[in-house]
């Protein structure tokens, strides 16, 4: 599957992004909205978007040959402030015939600035070469 890092990262939290241009074929499925991205040479895209908390819930791509080569699937989606998010996230691979699943127990979206701070531990060693 050729895909950029950003969408890997989309993938793996279940934040998966819309492209720009607009879709071959849109379509109402099962309360979801379907949008089909055709790649000339490379197969198709969907994209399966609840319009009640505007997230991508489902997520294909097919190769040029018409087989699934991954598949996004985000549930139990929690809401705080505004902002939805899916505390689950499937991603298959079907043709190498593997799954990972990624529960999400807690969320803070929005929160303050995180912590970096990184203390020397006092039995620590200095080496130069």
């Amino acid at each position: 599957v050729d895909m950029t890092f950003a969408q890997i990262i989309d993938a793996f939290t279940g934040g998966v992004r819309l492209p720009a241009a607009a879709p071959a074929r849109s379509t109402l499925e099962e309360e979801m909205v379907r949008l089909e991205y055709d790649r000339e040479g490379e197969g198709r895209r969907t994209y399966w978007v609840d319009p009640s908390v505007n997230l991508v819930l489902r997520f294909e791509v097919r190769d040029s040959t018409g087989a699934v080569v991954l598949e996004t699937v985000s549930s139990r989606v929690t809401e705080q402030n505004a902002i939805a998010a899916p505390r689950r996230v499937t991603v298959r691979f079907p043709m190498q015939d593997q799954q990972l699943d990624i529960y999400y127990t807690s969320f803070e979206f929005n929160g303050g600035a995180p912590s970096f701070r990184y203390v020397i531990p006092a039995n620590a060693r200095s080496t130069t070469r």
